[in-house]
């Protein structure tokens, strides 16, 4: 706990001291902190209760309690014709001998086009911007409480014939409280986006690193009933800082032990004036009674964008209940 608590000191001083102002990320597929439907749908609200091969976006640590190959696809509708799409998928590692959770995650963005109007032109062009990211994950649990995690990212961000790119990491750590304190709280924090800046021709831009840190709960009301809530503080470089509240409800069914139905709602009270609030959906179902090795997961977020309207997102994951060491023909 000690450690944990001089990991935070370290890194507010840390992000105080490279601080920079910028207008905006100088890539579009850096812009949000958590992806996947469910996150989005808890306002990005997930540092600490980010579950599924797709948290590894909001925490690299999270993925450390996968035990099964997870794979999950997001499709978000943006406003006007832009669009992302988002893949990620985790395994705890085949080898004995080594112990972890291994992830990867590609995110890709594309504007649609718009115009380009040149001087002394009569008629405007029709130009694009594409931007992609590479993760690649890893996570291990150092004990019962504490878990850390690591992203190598490679960036990559296209406007008409310029382009830049970027090397990245992500660090994050989770700490449990449940046991000292007899009551179901994780600590948790994450830095995103250390690295080199993004170079468009002699222009250097910053990448959107961004500092967090939350407090998670998850509890079982009943037998039924489940509810799981993050509070986080974000620190951003590019702007002030963002206070956001994520709040789950779901419920269990009995003879599955999945989440049958979950609503979620995430608040943002400090913040980017155009994500107040935001809605979504899930539910986790098997496939049939007689397919019992797979489990099929599905997610929907609302999120208002102000005058820019509403934004649609939908995530679709499977996970595989064999054994990793099964699926790949590596068991004795």
């Amino acid at each position: 706990m000690k450690i944990f608590t001089i990991l935070l000191l370290i890194l507010s001083f840390v992000n105080k001291s490279i601080a920079v102002s910028v207008n905006g990320s100088p890539s579009s597929v850096l812009t949000f902190d958590g992806m996947g439907s469910r996150s989005l749908a808890l306002n990005e609200s997930v540092v600490a209760i980010g579950s599924g091969s797709e948290a590894i976006s909001a925490n690299p640590a999270l993925i450390s309690k996968i035990d099964k190959l997870n794979l999950s696809v997001m499709y978000l509708s943006w406003f006007e014709s832009m669009s992302y799409i988002y893949f990620a998928g985790a395994m705890p590692v085949p080898a004995k001998s080594f112990k972890g959770v291994v992830g990867l995650s590609i995110a890709s963005f594309n504007s649609g086009n718009f115009d380009k109007f040149s001087e002394g032109s009569s008629s405007p062009e029709n130009i694009s911007a594409n931007d992609y990211s590479i993760a690649l994950g890893y996570a291990r649990g150092i004990d019962d409480k504490s878990a850390i995690g690591v992203n190598l990212k490679f960036a990559q961000s296209t406007l008409d014939k310029y382009s830049a790119n970027a090397i990245l990491l992500d660090l994050g750590g989770t700490y449990s409280l449940a046991e000292s304190l007899n009551f179901p709280i994780l600590l948790a924090f994450a830095v995103q986006n250390i690295g080199t800046s993004f170079k468009f021709d002699s222009e250097n831009s910053p990448a959107p690193m961004n500092i967090k840190v939350g407090i998670g709960y998850n509890k079982l009301l009943a037998k039924s009933h489940n509810l799981t809530a993050d509070i986080e503080g974000n620190f951003p470089n590019d702007s002030g800082t963002i206070a956001r509240i994520g709040i789950e409800y779901s419920f269990i069914s009995k003879v599955y032990g999945l989440k049958l139905f979950s609503l979620r709602v995430g608040l943002q009270p400090i913040g980017r004036a155009n994500n107040l609030f935001t809605l979504g959906v899930g539910s986790e179902l098997p496939l049939s009674q007689y397919v019992k090795d797979y489990q099929f997961n599905i997610d929907y977020a609302l999120v208002p964008a102000g005058e820019l309207g509403l934004t649609h997102s939908v995530t679709v994951s499977m996970i595989f209940k064999e054994d990793v060491e099964k699926l790949f023909g590596l068991s004795e």
